[in-house]
């Protein structure tokens, strides 16, 4: 029996569902109204009929007459609960309106937020939303703007889904906020907003507390000029500037090594200057920053350095000879700390390339901090190419980022390096040479050596109509002969050894002048041969073709008349 029951109920149910899908229509399907202004609503059976509206504002009684439509209208909608319900002849359709009624909150305020906060204290700020309806829409935000103006949402309230109440209500919503300080004298305000869907208004509709400015006391934060350590050379004045940011503004105090004799000090606020200072003031310089709400310190360790006295070297003869190796010394002398110190020897040639041929790095296990001093070897083997040039070695202290820049050094004086070296020839031509018999022949050997060499040559005995001179570094041979072809060598010589240069002279014979001297005398005679043949021939045809004539015109003869 309760089976056929709950049947009975659910085909009732569907079937009204479909009546009221079948037989009315509201439009729109669902209305959004702020409290106080009006609202309308169209009803469409699916045929005309009789029918009305139903409601505790804006109702209509069922009409006399069968109608398309029906218009539910309010001019001023005040009530919260209002349901109107569109319905036909006999209730057979019927159709409730989806309305929602709401309003702003009458009053969005903060409280709890003292006149200042510590850094690192946990707060608790309150939202009070004074009388807004409906409070299942309801969305309350806590926002915060940074001096720069970045806004940024730092906490929320979603809607109360299960409260269903329409009337206004209020409430309070709270915050847990812990400031840093980043948020000295940013703005803090809460915000009631209302989410009522696509049919409410756009964008949606809200109310904000006032804009409350934060005042964030926290200890102060050194940010130092320079960080951690700082090297100075003895003599020198040293700044040391403490720069600490805090709320409220910071006092400072300095911690700093009993002066010198002849050094002064001056801490003024947070700069510390030490003029002249010595090697006993190297220690570490204190500054403390103080507020009511903390204090920081910072330390830096200052080491006082010292240039050498002197720096030279040694073990330098007049005169190298190319090839042969030789020791030099750098003298480095007073100089600390050792531990930071580069030996190092240059070269610069005679077009002034500087070279770095050698160095000694610092003695990083040596931690004197008292002047020392050390001799620094460096074994060097000269080349021709070092003639002329300068050599000498250079001390330099390499103090880190925080020391000086560029880096301090001291140098030795410049030697000007003189090397020996043998002759080395560069000759024309190379290898070796032909020429024609009879013509003249000139060889060049040129030789560079340090000291300048001197010239000899061995050449093959001279001709007796050729004539050959040596003359330094150019032999000459004029009208050179057969007999003088072979090696020419040149034997150039310094204090330093020799050098030869030899060239391989091939003289050679031409028989060209014969052959033309043949070939004309041939031409000649052929010539004088066929002129004396062609005059005889000419005058034997002219005496044996010739005879002797009458030369005298022959008369013409009458003949006689015959009748």
């Amino acid at each position: 029996m309760e089976f056929v029951l709950v049947l009975l109920v659910l085909l009732l149910s569907s079937y009204c569902e479909f009546t009221d899908a079948e037989c009315l229509e509201i439009s729109p399907a669902r209305v959004v109204v702020k409290h106080g202004d009006p609202a309308s609503a169209n009803c469409t059976p699916d045929r005309p009929q009789r029918m009305g509206w139903e409601a505790t504002d804006g109702g209509v009684s069922l009409s006399d007459t069968e109608l398309p439509f029906m218009l539910w209208t309010v001019n001023r909608l005040t009530e919260w609960l209002i349901k109107p319900v569109c319905f036909t002849d006999g209730g057979k359709c019927q159709k409730t309106l989806n309305i929602t009624v709401y309003k702003l909150p009458t009053k969005v305020s903060m409280s709890g937020l003292p006149d200042q906060m510590f850094e690192g204290r946990q707060y608790e700020f309150k939202c009070h939303v004074q009388e807004v309806a409906p409070v299942n829409s309801l969305y309350v935000s806590f926002y915060k703007a940074s001096t720069y103006l970045i806004k940024t949402e730092i906490g929320s309230h979603p809607p109360q889904i299960m409260n269903t109440t329409k009337e206004p209500t209020s409430g309070e919503y709270t915050l847990q906020f812990t400031p840093s300080r980043g948020d000295h004298e940013a703005q803090l305000w809460c915000s009631a907003r209302l989410e009522l869907g696509e049919e409410g208004p756009q964008p949606s509709p809200k109310k904000e507390s006032e804009h409350l400015t934060l005042n964030v006391l926290y200890k102060p934060n050194i940010s130092v000029t320079p960080e951690g350590s700082s090297e100075i050379k003895e003599g020198d004045n040293l700044s040391l500037r403490c720069q600490a940011e805090g709320n409220p503004t910071p006092s400072y105090r300095w911690v700093v090594p009993q002066a010198g004799p002849t050094s002064i000090t001056r801490a003024e606020g947070s700069v510390v200057n030490v003029t002249h200072i010595a090697r006993s003031q190297a220690g570490n310089y204190t500054c403390i920053a103080t507020n009511e709400v903390g204090n920081s310190t910072w330390t830096v360790d200052v080491k006082v350095t010292e240039l050498p006295t002197k720096v030279s070297m040694s073990g330098l003869p007049d005169q190298m000879v190319e090839g042969r190796q030789y020791e030099f010394k750098c003298h480095v002398q007073e100089v600390a700390p050792v531990n930071s110190l580069y030996v190092s020897f240059y070269k610069a040639s005679a077009n002034l390339i500087k070279t770095e041929i050698g160095s000694h790095p610092p003695q990083i296990m040596n931690t004197t901090n008292e002047p020392t001093s050390g001799e620094y070897t460096l074994q060097f083997t000269p080349s021709r190419g070092d003639h002329g040039a300068q050599l000498w070695c250079s001390a330099r202290l390499e103090l880190g980022k925080r020391g000086p820049q560029p880096s301090s050094k001291k140098e030795s004086e410049h030697l000007t390096l003189k090397v020996l070296y043998k002759p080395n020839i560069s000759v024309t031509p190379e290898g070796s040479s032909e020429i024609k018999e009879g013509d003249n022949l000139s060889l060049r050997c040129q030789a560079e050596g340090n000291p300048t060499p001197s010239y000899r040559w061995v050449v093959p005995q001279a001709g007796p109509t050729s004539i050959t001179r040596a003359e330094g570094s150019v032999v000459n041979v004029t009208h050179i002969a057969r007999s003088q072809a072979g090696n020419y060598t040149c034997i150039a010589t310094n204090e330093v050894g020799n050098s030869t240069w030899t060239v391989d002279v091939k003289v050679t014979v031409t028989y060209l002048h014969i052959i033309v001297g043949l070939v004309f005398a041939g031409v000649v005679i052929l010539t004088m041969f066929f002129g004396s043949f062609y005059l005889y021939n000419y005058k034997h045809n002219r005496t044996g073709s010739y005879q002797l004539k009458n030369m005298l015109p022959r008369q013409r003869q009458k003949k006689p008349f015959e009748p």
